[in-house]
């Protein structure tokens, strides 16, 4: 029987417990009901940003109108582009799912009675938090780029020109910083929810498999010097 050296030992021990990790974590995050929630969420922000436009258009903006074409493909180019958009917007609500998710799981392990609130109620704070990210988003680049939203919200009128109104010419600084620090915080506890997931898994490791790891880390990042 050919002997295998500790080379293949170690990337087979890293791959089935890197898989063991990823699958851990897409079961908690990737699928977990906070993800569901904010697709769900951003799914809907699309679909009344689609109804308030113009007919054929997303965000008040004509997906195709660079393009010169004619007839029934441009119609088919309009919902292509618009159903990428779609799926675009469930994608990017599912990540700031997942960072909520995430940022409650960490605050769960220091404060118990988190992890066992009500299902119904975590997906309102979810929904509540997603909304709030995606605001302060809106609000930061809308205040930094206003020309880039004149046409989907200033000459909309009502309640739309106020929101820019009031991001481009009377949100007070410390609003803005507000906005910012908050989900700063709430990415920031995420982050450290995963790095404790990645943690975990290397302490299952085998001891020699965790210094090859710091020795091999070690090395790349002198290679990378």
């Amino acid at each position: 029987m050919k002997k295998k050296n500790m080379g293949h030992y170690f990337r087979r021990v890293l791959w089935i417990s890197g898989r063991d990790v990823y699958q851990s974590i897409r079961r908690e995050s990737g699928v977990s009901f906070e993800a569901r929630a904010g697709a769900w969420t951003f799914l809907g922000l699309f679909l009344s940003a689609l109804l308030q436009g113009k007919s054929g258009a997303f965000f008040s903006v004509d997906p195709v109108g660079a393009i010169l074409v004619e007839g029934p493909f441009r119609s088919w180019q309009g919902w292509g582009a618009q159903g990428i958009v779609a799926l675009g917007s469930g994608a990017l609500g599912a990540i700031l799912g997942i960072v909520v998710q995430n940022a409650w799981a960490f605050w769960s392990d220091l404060f118990p009675v988190l992890g066992r609130a009500r299902r119904s109620w975590r997906i309102g704070v979810t929904v509540a938090f997603v909304l709030f990210m995606h605001g302060a988003f809106l609000l930061t680049d809308m205040t930094a780029n206003p020309a880039l939203y004149q046409e989907a919200f200033y000459q909309q009128g009502g309640i739309l020109r106020g929101i820019q109104v009031f991001a481009t010419d009377q949100c007070p600084i410390f609003l803005l910083m507000f906005y910012k620090t908050v989900v700063f915080l709430l990415i920031g506890f995420a982050c450290l929810q995963v790095l404790k997931k990645v943690l975990l898994w290397y302490s299952h490791l085998s001891r020699p498999t965790r210094l090859a790891g710091v020795v091999l880390g070690f090395a790349l990042l002198a290679a990378a010097v």
